[in-house]
């Protein structure tokens, strides 16, 4: 999740608003207990904690809930309630990677307009927007990158590990990485690495991203080839390697 954020929990019954305090919704990071303030939406039934300050990049935090918070029936809870999240890494306009459940972010010098929270969420079966052609088929692995619909200044490389997906009579020549704007996939190609069972291809917005496979054929002449190497053309010492990415005009056969 992201690092500016309002905690919340939504109830199934109306809330007796003196028993929704700091005292009986708290948030830790260890054994260290963060400070913020609560508020109680009768109208949505949610207690809102707000974090006093930016929570820390790339960090545990574990949220606990009062078996003494109770409805205005008087039923509470049979025992505390507890559930944990991990927050974004920040990336600044120097680059950086992230990484998380199976997919791996490289982000260019100045490829941000500022510091920016990275968010990777990966996406449920039932979560993963409906494909309609007969030829493209899921493999059941799609992430949301946030925060959505940012516009990138560089493009960025994005791997993704398909032996994550479900593979059972998928054909691996065939992947490829599509982007779902909003009402279809469009498909951004990538290069296939067997070996080592990844896929590599540059984005140039975030979204939502899937590996797809794509039975269908492509032909025709390329009249325009876009080339660009990230994050340089000449491998700075903290890169492992330089991603030279090229861009086409539209699918093709390979």
């Amino acid at each position: 999740v992201g690092i500016d954020i309002t905690i919340y929990a939504r109830f199934g019954q109306d809330l007796e608003p003196t028993t929704c305090t700091r005292d009986n919704f708290k948030l830790f990071k260890g054994n260290l207990e963060i400070g913020g303030s609560v508020s109680y939406d009768a109208v949505e039934k949610k207690i809102r904690f707000q974090p006093g300050a930016r929570l820390e990049s790339e960090t545990m935090y574990r949220v606990v809930l009062s078996k003494d918070i109770r409805a205005t029936t008087g039923v509470s809870m049979v025992s505390n309630y507890e559930w944990s999240f991990r927050t974004a890494k920040v990336i600044g306009r120097y680059g950086g990677k992230t990484e998380r459940e199976g997919i791996e972010l490289i982000f260019p010098p100045h490829s941000l307009k500022e510091e920016q929270a990275i968010t990777i969420k990966k996406l449920l079966p039932a979560e993963i927007p409906a494909i309609t052609d007969a030829n493209i088929k899921s493999i059941d692995l799609a992430y949301r990158i946030g925060p959505e619909d940012y516009e990138l200044m560089k493009s960025v490389t994005m791997k993704i590990n398909y032996s994550y997906g479900n593979l059972a009579g998928i054909d691996e020549s065939k992947l490829a990485i599509y982007y779902y704007d909003g009402s279809k996939w469009e498909r951004i190609g990538g290069t296939i690495d067997k070996e080592n069972g990844t896929i590599i291809a540059s984005i140039k917005e975030t979204g939502i991203y899937a590996v797809l496979e794509d039975k269908n054929e492509y032909s025709g002449e390329i009249d325009k080839l876009i080339v660009e190497c990230q994050p340089r053309v000449f491998k700075p010492s903290e890169w492992d390697r330089t991603a030279i990415s090229f861009e086409l005009p539209k699918p093709v056969r390979y």
